[in-house]
């Protein structure tokens, strides 16, 4: 059966190639590999970590959950969530939930995070914005791209 050189190069070729594509193939219900999800991801030369937070850096849970007062004193809402700019890593606004009882009817409104200043009363920090309770209701609400996220 083998005894021509031919036939036994292409039936080599064969047991060579066969469980290549055997194992390149998916299981079923499976979705096909798509091949521009499979890019890797090159591992910097040099990353720069941070050893130690600055007095000028904040961190997110030092936000998230604090109230928000007006420049009287007065509370107008309180942080539910940051909202950061995957470009440059940035932090761009801080989301407040205005008005509600429990969070249930609270509207979230987005504010840059240029607008917030943050000031020391009675020892402890307070976020306040230059706007009013009203001007945070009559605002815009807040739409997340994504509900999960």
């Amino acid at each position: 059966m083998f005894g021509m050189p031919g036939r036994r190069l292409m039936f080599c070729s064969v047991l060579a190639v066969w469980p290549l594509q055997a194992m390149s193939q998916t299981a079923p219900g499976q979705p096909a590999p798509n091949p521009e999800s499979t890019a890797t991801i090159a591992a910097p030369a040099v990353l720069n970590y941070l050893a130690r937070q600055s007095a000028s850096q904040r961190l997110a849970t030092s936000y998230i959950g604090k109230n928000v007062y007006d420049p009287d004193g007065q509370k107008i809402g309180d942080v539910s969530d940051i909202v950061l700019d995957a470009a440059n890593g940035g932090a761009t606004a801080i989301v407040i939930g205005v008005g509600g009882f429990l969070g249930i009817g609270q509207k979230d409104v987005a504010v840059p995070m240029g607008a917030f200043r943050v000031e020391n009363r009675e020892g402890r920090q307070h976020l306040v914005l230059g706007a009013s309770r009203e001007d945070l209701r009559s605002a815009p609400p807040f739409v997340r791209a994504d509900p999960k996220s």
